[in-house]
């Protein structure tokens, strides 16, 4: 069968060019939550595992998934998927390193969407291209480009063969959407009524269409396939029985036991023991687990029902790495060095780096007279204090949530600063990399204390830190001044979440830091024992609970109209406004909460307290 343009444009691409791997990460999204990726110059390959939503694929495409589902989002393309259910996926971002993606290898669309013929077989090699991505050592990386381009092909073979099962006919595609279903969901129960809903037709007809390819029932099939995989994990992993019992889907290992013996011949133990190659299963499952194979492969839906499916879950591959990645392209870093020991272990460091990218601590830099040479665009477009700041605007690098990787390659970093250790392994690949996780230093001077001695800036980090200690100093003394009898103050954003008022404590967001921290102002008394109860630094309350936590004076998030904000009924501002002062702050100017930006925060709140207001 010849190939789509699409697929014809990939595997053209795929064996001509030199891929660079950029990111691999697994997401499970909640009901109605949303994933976007796309608009630079790397693409991607995404596996829907399990869910059910809808998507659009570039500009216009649109289509719904209920199930496993692969897609390719082409160069300069654009994903945003929403889940109605609970969706889990499978990412890996590349690029082409030396080429435009807007060039003559782009003038042809390369995306592509397709449910998986072989739902376990591509699941397998997106979950050992994660368990690879997150081992840095060198050899290591000759693994983890097999694993690439082992992925890639079965991802292209099964977009073929979707293309070829369009062709088979009604019967065979409804007994191969009730195989499929029953490889994707082999841990859990599966009934017949849900076999029946999945190949689109009653109980009966799925049973009769079983019965006239196999000689069996459905989920006599389905017990067949669950030992093929149950003899696999037995032989290829340490795994006890339950373990392996759940993983085919059987509640304990006593029933999985008796239907294992039952069907081969052998406990599972004695099994585990043997010489695999001599014992098969029974008679009656081998038949219609092997016809079952046979579809299969005359379809060209997989090469076999029983592949493997060792996946490593992902919590498993979330370690810490105590050596920088010698991947590819290696890390060169010229000039003197020294190690710094970070949450990902011993990292070597430029001595003193000049072209720092950070997807986060721009206002730590600044104050320490570090100018980063990229950040994202929606930190620098909601940083309004810091920008007296910059020398010249930073290269923009995404969302601070969704990062673009090839935009930062481009940048050629000599130090990446992140929040995130989840994106560690991306971002060690492209330059040393230290993670940053500043709510953790115990305080701001901290913060500055521990980030001046990694990128060599200790002595800056202490002049600022006595400079902040006086101007902090100067705030207070002016606000006691202003007041003559303590005054209670509470910081809420109205618009943060639908029908409830988040209340902010001394918190890493939203002002939190200025008005609790380097202000130090109270809060009422019910609102700190609320806070204190729930061990959380912000509280959401409805209309009913409102009044109770309001202080004399209300610090209010103000959106600007760009934000297309509705009017939200747990706000009364007019009533509050009856009982209460209230002081509205621009929320783009208090987004940030670093040591800088919380400085800064407080002495334009400190000018806006001490302005006369008119009495009640």
């Amino acid at each position: 069968m010849p190939d789509t343009p699409s697929a014809d444009r990939l595997i053209r691409d795929w064996s001509g060019l030199p891929a660079r791997l950029l990111d691999v990460r697994f997401k499970r999204l909640e009901a109605e939550e949303r994933f976007r990726f796309g608009g630079s110059s790397s693409a991607a390959f995404v596996l829907v595992s399990s869910g059910k939503g809808h998507l659009t694929l570039g500009k216009e495409t649109a289509y719904s998934f209920d199930g496993a589902y692969a897609i390719h989002v082409s160069c300069r393309s654009e994903l945003a998927l929403t889940a109605e259910h609970e969706t889990e996926l499978y990412l890996f971002d590349y690029a082409f390193p030396g080429t435009d993606c807007m060039n003559e290898y782009s003038k042809e669309s390369a995306d592509l969407a397709f449910t998986p013929s072989d739902l376990l077989e591509l699941k397998r090699s997106f979950d050992l291209l994660l368990a690879q991505w997150h081992r840095l050592k060198a050899l290591d990386q000759l693994r983890l480009t097999s694993h690439l381009y082992e992925s890639v092909h079965i991802f292209l073979k099964q977009q073929q063969e979707s293309e070829k099962n369009k062709t088979a006919n009604p019967a065979d595609r409804r007994v191969l959407r009730a195989l499929r279903y029953m490889i994707g969901h082999l841990s859990r129960t599966v009934t017949l009524a849900e076999l029946a809903e999945t190949a689109g037709c009653g109980t009966r007809r799925l049973s009769q269409l079983f019965r006239e390819r196999f000689e069996r029932s459905p989920l006599q099939v389905l017990i067949g396939i669950r030992m093929r995989q149950a003899k696999k994990d037995l032989k290829s992993t340490s795994a006890n029985l339950q373990q392996i019992a759940e993983q085919v889907g059987y509640a304990n290992a006593y029933s999985f036991s008796r239907q294992f013996k039952q069907s081969c011949g052998l406990s599972p133990e004695q099994y585990r023991r043997s010489d695999a190659s001599v014992h098969r299963l029974g008679e009656s499952d081998s038949t219609s687990a092997s016809a079952a194979a046979r579809l299969l492969s005359d379809l060209q839906a997989a090469e076999n029902i029983g592949r493997e499916a060792a996946c490593l879950p992902a919590a498993e591959v979330r370690t810490k790495h105590s050596s920088p990645p010698i991947g590819a392209p290696a890390v060169f870093i010229p000039g003197p060095t020294r190690t710094v020991s970070t949450v990902m272990g011993n990292i070597e460091v430029p001595d003193r780096p000049r072209r720092i990218v950070t997807d986060w601590s721009i206002g730590h830099l600044l104050a320490l007279g570090e100018q980063p040479i990229g950040a994202p665009s929606t930190l620098t477009d909601n940083g309004g204090l810091l920008d007296a700041y910059w020398k010249a605007a930073p290269a923009d690098i995404g969302r601070h949530n969704e990062i673009s990787y090839a935009r930062i390659i481009e940048l050629d970093p000599d130090l990446i600063l992140t929040w995130n250790r989840e994106a560690y392994a991306s971002y060690a690949r492209i330059a040393p990399t230290l993670v940053f996780e500043s709510d953790h230093c115990g305080g701001m001077e901290n913060e500055m204390h521990r980030l001046g001695q990694w990128i060599g800036r200790k002595k800056e980090a202490e002049a600022w830190i006595r400079q902040a200690r006086l101007r902090t100093y100067n705030l207070r003394s002016r606000l006691a001044a202003r007041f003559a009898k303590p005054a209670t103050f509470t910081l809420a954003d109205p618009y943060w979440c639908d029908a409830q008022v988040t209340l902010i404590g001394n918190a890493a967001y939203r002002g939190g830091r200025a008005v609790y921290d380097r202000l130090n102002l109270s809060s009422p008394s019910s609102l700190r024992r609320m806070l204190a109860g729930s061990g959380q630094d912000s509280a959401r309350v409805g209309e009913s609970e409102l009044e109770a936590n309001l202080g004399e004076w209300v610090l209010v998030m103000n959106y600007d109209a760009s934000h297309n904000l509705t009017s939200a009924p747990q706000w009364n501002r007019e009533a509050v406004a009856r009982r209460h002062r209230i002081v509205d702050l621009p929320w783009n100017r208090y987004f940030q909460s670093d040591p800088l930006s919380s400085l800064l925060q407080a002495e334009e709140l400190t000018q806006m307290l001490d302005r006369p207001f008119s009495p009640f």
